[in-house]
């Protein structure tokens, strides 16, 4: 087991790689505008830079807060982290394979770009977390 001061380390810096994610994708959209959908990868990008920079002050102001202490021990609990892996790679091949088809569907259906992704960003974790309650009931 990994000692709380290590874990709220690597807490911040997953918090701030997270926010640096969400200003590359808001400065990508105004120097390239890579895929032509502007609102949908501005909109991720602030989302992403707001959640990281929250992250971010929770762990450095809430170190000393036992409540945030018990819950990232226990995130990084053994077991949990065990469960967590076998439900992301229970949930692989199907996330795969409901990629292939909606890819055939959508040479047929008409779509945007926009809603394309939209319902793949719901789709994925919904089968991670029935994989993640599957594997869970196990234990």
């Amino acid at each position: 087991m990994k000692s709380y001061k290590k874990l709220n380390t690597r807490n911040k810096i997953q918090s701030l790689l997270f926010a640096l994610f969400g200003v590359c994708a808001i400065v990508s959209t105004y120097l390239f505008d890579p895929i032509g959908e502007k609102r949908l990868v501005t909109s991720i990008g602030y989302g992403a830079t707001a959640m990281g920079i929250i992250m971010f002050l929770m762990y450095t102001f809430g170190k000393n807060n036992k409540k945030i202490k018990d819950t990232t021990i226990a995130e990084n609990d053994e077991m949990s982290a065990d469960i967590r892996g076998k439900a992301a790679y229970s949930s692989y091949w199907p996330t795969y394979t409901v990629l292939m088809i909606s890819i055939i569907i959508v040479q047929y259906v008409t779509i945007s770009v926009t809603n394309y992704i939209l319902i793949l960003l719901v789709v994925f974790p919904v089968i991670y977390v029935v994989n993640l309650f599957r594997v869970g009931s196990k234990y």
